[in-house]
């Protein structure tokens, strides 16, 4: 907020990249705050931009490259008749009624609804100084815990990206990497990740110690927001941690008798195993439960945002492409009892035809198709995905109950 095109220029000047990155994020919050655009029309118009010039990561982007984008998100927005403010206070004004309109937006009331809040508390707003997780190739935004939730002993466990706000973490929709080198033992796909404990070790220690102050001054466990702009800490938010503490369910068959069937690992987003047919659509939920009465349904979708709450409320377990273990769609998951598995990332969902591609080196095509029906199932506790229907008991119980 703020960020004009007057304002725009003068920051240019030392940094394009910087300047125009802010003023894309503004034109998109803008966008989807107060004009109710969706979130996947700057999502598209971001992975065509990044196809287009041969990059993986925004980061990455030239200068130019970045203020071209931010000109056609611009032009989206003209071209959908909405008007985008100049003046910072009238930005302000736009700002502020945007909050308090979303406390009776559709997903805030069924969010609402869900877990036992009042309509009668309403929302307030606060007007605060930035900081930019984004200004410099340095600057680091990410989020922690001070333990980490599974079985392993993980001292530091968390996600960041380096030249990003916290909204790229929280929202699900970024590739994060891992905030220790602990985190890489226990998952794979972290293996040839570079940590920030790895990369940016004096930023690591500080975040550490801060981390454990903390938690030592609270007396319980958390997790914490944070930014490290040119070289300074700034703790952005801290809250307890959501414990994972519903009953959750194991697979029967031993791991050497399902193995065959183990199509790769994401990251353990939430609870237990979960067996049941895919589907892809969160309106497609209903019409699945009616067709196949007592089976477990699986929603798979590229990323999940908080947006998507009833479509993980109707489900029985989520999987997503990408997205980290801290994000609010996973903190989601946890609070409303759902398993689930993120950053999938060797899936690849077809949307238009209402199915998904798994790469598969074994497969005779490189690849196993999952159409909206197929059973599939996914291990919440340790981010593994299985192709098919297989049988599960509660946790503990012994081997022959089922």
């Amino acid at each position: 907020v703020g960020m004009t095109r007057e304002v725009l220029n003068y920051y240019a000047r030392s940094d394009q990249w910087f300047a125009c990155d802010c003023y894309r994020r503004f034109l998109q919050d803008l966008a989807i705050s107060y004009y109710g655009m969706s979130r996947q029309v700057f999502e598209t118009l971001m992975y065509d931009y990044k196809e287009r010039v041969g990059v993986d990561l925004k980061e990455k982007m030239t200068g130019d490259q970045m203020a071209d984008l931010a000109v056609q998100y611009f032009d989206e927005i003209r071209n959908q008749g909405h008007y985008i403010p100049e003046d910072p206070y009238e930005q302000l004004l736009y700002s502020i009624v945007a909050v308090f309109r979303s406390w009776n937006s559709p997903v805030a009331v069924k969010y609402r609804e869900l877990v036992n809040i009042s309509d009668e508390w309403g929302t307030a707003v606060i007007i605060q100084n930035m900081v930019f997780g984004n200004s410099s190739p340095d600057s680091i935004t990410g989020v922690v815990h001070s333990r980490y939730h599974g079985n392993e002993k993980i001292d530091l466990f968390g996600e960041y990206k380096t030249r990003s706000q916290g909204h790229d973490i929280v929202s699900g929709i970024a590739r994060v990497f891992p905030i220790s080198e602990d985190q890489k033992k226990v998952y794979r796909k972290f293996a040839s990740m570079p940590s920030m404990e790895e990369k940016f070790p004096e930023l690591y220690n500080m975040l550490f110690c801060a981390v454990q102050r903390i938690r030592d001054k609270w007396g319980n466990d958390l997790q914490i927001e944070f930014t490290i702009e040119n070289g300074i800490l700034y703790i952005l938010q801290v809250r307890g941690m959501v414990n994972q503490i519903f009953e959750v369910e194991e697979l029967v068959e031993p791991p050497q008798a399902i193995e065959p069937y183990h199509l790769g690992q994401g990251l353990a987003a939430s609870g237990g195993v979960v067996s049941g047919r895919a589907v892809f659509m969160i309106d497609r939920i209903d019409e699945l439960r009616k067709k196949f009465p007592g089976d477990r349904l699986i929603l798979i979708r590229p990323e999940t945002n908080p947006e998507d709450v009833v479509g993980m409320e109707k489900s029985d377990g989520i999987l997503t492409c990408i997205g980290g273990m801290t994000s609010h769609a996973v903190l989601q998951m946890r609070r409303l009892e759902k398993s689930g598995v993120s950053d999938f990332s060797i899936m690849h969902i077809d949307e238009d035809n209402n199915q998904a591609f798994v790469e598969y080196a074994s497969a005779e095509d490189g690849h196993v198709l999952v159409r909206e029906g197929d059973f599939i199932t996914i291990d919440g506790s340790t981010g593994n995905v299985y192709m098919g229907y297989h049988r599960t008991r509660k946790k503990g119980m012994p081997a022959d109950v089922n």
